[in-house]
């Protein structure tokens, strides 16, 4: 009897895993900069839609050493930090007025955040060169909804200083994984460059908030690049 089965191929699993890790990449880098510019609910949605496909992607072609690497990111100081601020943050739900809609957003954050360290921990160390000029692109994009945004708030069609804030926000907390992204493939004047821009855009916009964000993405980084 003919056997019409066709033998699984790693070679095959390889590139489907491949073609899922740039979807999931494409999502995060371009969708989540200016997902603020939709709606403030639109962060939860690109987030895990890229994450779950990351993950999908880890269980095609899986990657070695998975639960050492799991267990080394979850116990780093940075991930300690993070469990200390939401402890501190699920403690406030208790004398808060709005204890609802607090832990409805303190759960979403958290699934997030917990979606992210799972989905890095079981990606491939390496990244192709098309999927590190994503992340500059998503950048670009944001500086571009947020000119569209404020010509439409200028020409009177519309309320978008909230909206201008939080992609502001956005912008410059994704601006340090565009420029490292850059500066791996040896485009250091091209990362200059998106941070000169984005503090223009800072700047025009004259959020606090988005000022500070910007001051502490650069203090750390004057740090890193002190001591490499």
């Amino acid at each position: 009897m003919a056997n019409f089965s066709i033998p699984a191929s790693n070679d095959a699993a390889e590139d489907a895993s491949r073609l899922l890790q740039r979807l999931g990449f494409v999502i995060l880098a371009l969708g989540a900069p200016c997902a603020e510019a939709l709606s403030p609910r639109a962060i939860f949605l690109f987030f895990p839609i890229g994450m779950a496909l990351l993950l999908v992607a880890t269980m095609l072609h899986p990657v070695k050493d998975v639960g050492a690497r799991l267990y080394r990111a979850l116990w780093s100081p940075l991930a300690r930090l993070s469990f200390a601020m939401l402890a501190w943050a699920a403690l406030s739900l208790v004398w808060t007025p709005f204890g609802v809609e607090a832990a409805e957003h303190l759960f979403k954050l958290t699934g997030t955040g917990l979606l992210v360290v799972v989905a890095l921990a079981c990606s491939r160390d390496h990244m192709r060169a098309a999927e590190l000029y994503l992340f500059p692109l998503g950048i670009v994009l944001a500086m571009l909804a947020i000119l569209v945004m404020a010509v439409a708030d200028h020409a009177e069609l519309g309320s978008y200083a909230d909206k201008i804030g939080r992609t502001g926000v956005a912008l410059v907390i994704l601006l340090w994984p565009a420029m490292a992204g850059l500066a791996a493939r040896g485009r250091n004047g091209l990362a200059r460059l998106l941070m000169i821009l984005a503090a223009a855009f800072v700047f025009a916009i004259g959020s606090p908030s988005v000022a500070a964000a910007f001051f502490v993405g650069v203090l750390v980084l004057s740090f890193a690049i002190s001591d490499l």
